[in-house]
């Protein structure tokens, strides 16, 4: 998401920007291509293996990653750096040793209340706060959550919704796609697909997609439906819980975990009905996919922001983890093409007037104005730095 605001900004403004990406990653190419890019990891880095761990053993490390710290202070306080945007809550160390450029600091949040509290550990998230003077809320439930259990000012946080690029969809659908993906995965032409997308986590519900296909096989067993998860791991510890399960249950051959594919879009375009299975998740960018492709969308209340897109009218949220009404949903979707069509066209309506990169990207670059704009330094032509917690491959 931030490649597609970083392009959008490059094509339709003046700004000037550098990016820092603490860490490397599929996308970093795709970064390098649009501005200067530095990976903070590689700048404090004596090498890897055996040089990485006798540095880190003499003190080495610490000393190199002051002077990479004082190195990229300097070059930004060169470039007449007017603002930092960081893209994620994860960012609070690095903003900390950036604090003293006098910048602004403007924070995207993409994460929730379960994230922020446990899979980051404190001093970086007092980090974050202390060193952010406006925040962005990837979504209302991310909003709420920073005001009601953080304490941010209402007046220093902005929803702005995550989004997506709408009309590359256009060219990934092709006639014959659908016919591809049930021939490679070996599923008959007139089974529905049920579909989900993500990392083979807890928090993505992975386990809650073999729990769904239960509830659906239960109910409605004439159905024959199938069950597809696009991304996450394909094999190890985790996978063979889950076939576990899925061989006592009997389902084995019913549900396809594909791993992450370059072409996920079209696992996507094959779905008749995409779950959101989450149990917390800011704003699905799968779900937003899913419905440019004309796919109702089923999710969980309490989950995050997904509820903000389906709002009753482009599928159906159901309470918290309960499997057995989301089967229930999906059910009377696929028996149902009318409801199928109306739910899906709906979906894609809303997500090509709220959520495409030409709607969202000016609300940020409002605020980002706003905050250049309340500066009292009289430097003109300030740049943007742009720092991004690490890079994910496209099908995260």
């Amino acid at each position: 998401m931030l490649l597609h605001l970083l392009r959008w900004l490059k094509e339709h403004t003046d700004l000037s920007f550098q990016i820092l990406l603490r860490r490397g990653g599929a996308l970093e190419p795709d970064f390098a291509a649009i501005a200067p890019t530095l990976v903070l990891s590689r700048e404090i880095s004596y090498g890897s293996g055996a040089v990485e761990r006798l540095a880190n053993i003499v003190g080495l490390h610490t000393v190199a990653q002051n002077h990479a710290y004082a190195r990229i202070k300097n070059l930004y306080k060169k470039g007449n750096v007017g603002l930092i945007y960081s893209n994620t809550a994860t960012n609070g160390a690095t903003l900390a040793w950036l604090r003293n450029l006098g910048t602004p600091v403007i924070s995207h949040i993409h994460e929730l209340e379960f994230w922020m509290r446990h899979q980051m550990d404190r001093v970086s998230l007092e980090q974050l706060f202390d060193n952010t003077d406006f925040y962005v809320a990837g979504a209302e439930a991310v909003r709420r959550n920073l005001v009601e259990n953080h304490g941010v000012n209402p007046g220093r946080v902005e929803t702005a919704y995550d989004f997506i690029p709408t009309a590359r969809h256009k060219e990934i659908v092709h006639d014959g796609v659908q016919q591809k993906i049930r021939a490679q995965l070996g599923i008959p032409s007139d089974a529905p697909i049920i579909g989900a997308a993500g990392t083979t986590d807890w928090r993505k519900g992975v386990d809650l997609f073999i729990q769904l296909a239960r509830a659906l096989y239960k109910q409605a067993p004439d159905l024959k439906a199938h069950f597809v998860w696009v991304g996450g791991e394909t094999k190890g510890h985790r996978i063979a819980e889950l076939m576990h399960d899925l061989s006592n249950l009997g389902l084995r051959n019913v549900v396809h975990f594909v791993g992450a594919q370059k072409n996920y879009l079209e696992y996507i375009a094959s779905f008749d009905v995409f779950s959101l299975v989450s149990r917390e998740d800011c704003f699905p960018l799968v779900a937003l996919e899913a419905a440019l492709f004309n796919k109702p969308i089923l999710c969980f209340d309490r989950s995050g922001g997904a509820r903000e897109l389906v709002q009753g009218d482009s599928g159906f949220v159901v309470p918290y983890l309960d499997t057995e009404a989301m089967a229930e949903c999906a059910i009377d979707i696929l028996k149902d093409p009318h409801l199928r069509r109306s739910l899906g066209e709906r979906a894609a309506e809303k997500t090509k007037q709220r959520h495409d990169v030409a709607v969202i990207a000016p609300q940020i670059l409002k605020i980002i104005q706003r905050l250049l704009l309340a500066q009292t330094d009289s430097r003109t032509r300030p740049e943007l730095a742009v720092s991004n917690g690490h890079t994910l491959p496209p099908e995260e």
